[in-house]
Order: structure tokens, then sequence, then C-alpha cells
């Protein structure tokens, strides 16, 4: 689909315990999927969902952002 991306959602899954989890807890491989997007030009918005404790996601969806920019850090050398 390439360059008719222009944002997606990134979420994470634990199946076994069938609940969403911080980004990289789960079955989403975060290297992978930002690797992928880079190989076909995504230029685009990232967004992260994450619907777990919903009270107060606050300190997880920190940790989702924290994951995501130390993984770009990383891919970046």
């Amino acid at each position: 689909m390439g360059p008719r991306n222009y944002g997606i959602h990134l979420k994470d899954h634990d199946n076994k315990v069938n609940q969403n989890v911080v980004v990289g807890q789960g079955a989403l491989n975060v290297a992978e999927v930002l690797v992928a997007l880079r190989e076909v030009g995504f230029s685009g918005g990232i967004s992260i969902e994450h619907e777990a404790h919903p009270e107060d996601p606050t300190p997880e969806l920190a940790e989702c952002i924290r994951v995501v920019k130390e993984t770009i850090v990383n891919l970046d050398g």
C-alpha cells in the first residue's frame, strides 16, 4: 500500500491473557513494523492506541511512547 498510507495505529495485544499491553510486550514486534514502514517510504502519522486501564491509561501510554522512541533511536544506530 506504500504511498497510500497516511497514518497507522500501533496497538499491542497479549493473546495468551487476551488483553491490551504496552507496545512491544505482546504480539507486536515494534522494530519490524518500523522497518517495514521505512521500506515503503511511509511519512504519515503514527498513533498509539492503548485501551488497557481506561480509568488512567497515562502511565502505560507514556511507556508505549518511550518504547517507540527508543526503538527508533536503536534503528538509527
